[in-house]
């Protein structure tokens, strides 16, 4: 521990906590934007090696693929990358480029984020350097088209990726939560045992469930939604909906 303050959850004490990137730390606000972004790209990529396709085809592409893409994540529990995308991209319209114009293609794909990246949720920032003070944190991310090294990214550019003392991402690891592998990852590098540690994220189906087959408590982070999927029941052992509330739940003796 790095402080005399201890962390506690409904008796529960806590030696170690993971915490979900989107939804919970990030607010992804520049989302349509991106998405535009790539379908620039996209059709420009598309054209300069001879299929020359109008927005809306690019964006029936995107959308045909996005609905491949969650699937593999939410009932095969793998999250492919920008890679993946640009070949299935190419093989959608029958093209078949240079060497490395599909490279190149998922590049951009993935490094995105950087161009339009996500805003970090109110409280956020300050609430996980607080929380790095007192216990061992572990970021446990599914990744989406941008991958590990680029959330890495937007963790130092907001000044807390030192904060956390293991990254663990969905395409580095080779499955995405609630595969119990994830979690487990995480708790190993914080070297603490799964029933002294809690995970905040905001999915009920893949952050709390995954969450609670692995030993772990959890806390189901309400904050951050555009739009609510679940209803006020949950399997976590508690629901916040910001990260001052957050705070006060987990420290012991109610002092922030």
């Amino acid at each position: 521990m790095a402080s005399n303050e201890l962390l506690a959850l409904n008796g529960r004490t806590i030696e170690a906590l993971t915490i979900d990137f989107w939804g919970t730390i990030a607010h992804d606000v520049n989302y349509e934007r991106r998405g535009a972004r790539r379908r620039d790209y996209l059709r420009s990529w598309f054209a300069a090696h001879g299929a020359a396709l109008a927005d809306e085809a690019v964006l029936e592409l995107m959308k045909l693929y996005a609905r491949q893409w969650r699937d593999a994540w939410l009932n095969h529990h793998y999250t492919p990358g920008a890679d993946h995308a640009a070949r299935w991209y190419a093989d959608a319209v029958e093209l078949h480029p240079p060497d490395g114009a599909i490279e190149a293609l998922a590049r951009h794909i993935d490094d995105s984020i950087r161009d339009v990246p996500p805003a970090p949720v109110a409280g956020a920032l300050d609430a996980v350097a607080r929380l790095a003070e007192i216990c061992p944190l572990a970021l446990v991310c599914d990744t989406g088209l941008s991958g590990g090294e680029n959330i890495r990214w937007v963790l130092e550019r907001w000044g807390i990726a030192g904060r956390f003392r293991a990254l663990v991402f969905s395409d580095a690891v080779g499955v995405s939560k609630p595969h119990r592998k994830m979690f487990r990852t995480a708790v190993s590098a914080l070297g603490a045992p799964a029933e002294r540690a809690a995970h905040i994220g905001d999915r009920e189906d893949t952050d709390i469930a995954g969450a609670k087959r692995s030993g772990m408590a959890a806390i189901r982070f309400d904050g951050a939604r555009d739009l609510v999927e679940w209803g006020p029941e949950s399997e976590a052992d508690e629901v916040v909906n910001t990260w001052s509330e957050l705070l006060d739940l987990l420290l012991a003796d109610g002092e922030r």
